[in-house]
């Protein structure tokens, strides 16, 4: 199994210019290979659309790091940052808690369905049980994160466990 970690970044990362060489920076430090990294980006910087935003999207892709856009809003502005090399989509808690009725299922297999047409990864977030995990893993999600795996943790405890 592949670890993969999961950072939510808000508008203000994005936006500064030092952002994209900062991270790589640390990445380097601890000896993380930047494919492990899904960057997500709130709803904020989907809905706003910016070019020093997309300029940070291509720089992260440069480097080799997933970015995924939170939800989806089927607009120019969702198009505009596919174009410039967002290559996921994160699907909510709220979303991932309906997974486990017969139409959130319905709507969540054919939201993964068009994102992988689309080549899109989907990140599932807030998995809570074993159940969600498996029908998720069953609709063809190869990531995911929440509770079930493993809880948030503070930059310094993620320093403690990246030098163990």
């Amino acid at each position: 199994m592949n670890l993969h970690l999961i950072f939510n970044f808000t508008v203000e990362n994005v936006g500064d210019e030092t952002f994209t060489e900062q991270l790589y920076a640390v990445t380097q430090q601890y000896g993380i290979d930047p494919h492990q990294i899904i960057i997500q980006l709130n709803q904020m910087v989907e809905i706003t659309r910016s070019e020093i935003y997309m300029k940070t999207i291509r720089k992260l892709r440069e480097y080799g790091f997933d970015v995924c856009l939170a939800g989806l809003e089927l607009d120019r502005v969702f198009l505009d940052y596919l174009d410039c090399g967002a290559n996921g989509l994160k699907l909510r808690q709220d979303l991932v808690r309906q997974i486990e009725t017969e139409r959130g299922y319905k709507v969540i297999e054919n939201l993964i369905r068009l994102c992988h047409d689309l080549g899109l990864k989907v990140v599932p977030v807030g998995v809570e049980n074993e159940r969600q995990a498996e029908l998720l893993k069953g609709l063809g999600c190869e990531m995911a994160s929440g509770f079930y795996y493993y809880y948030p943790v503070s930059q310094k405890s993620f320093a403690e466990m990246i030098e163990e």
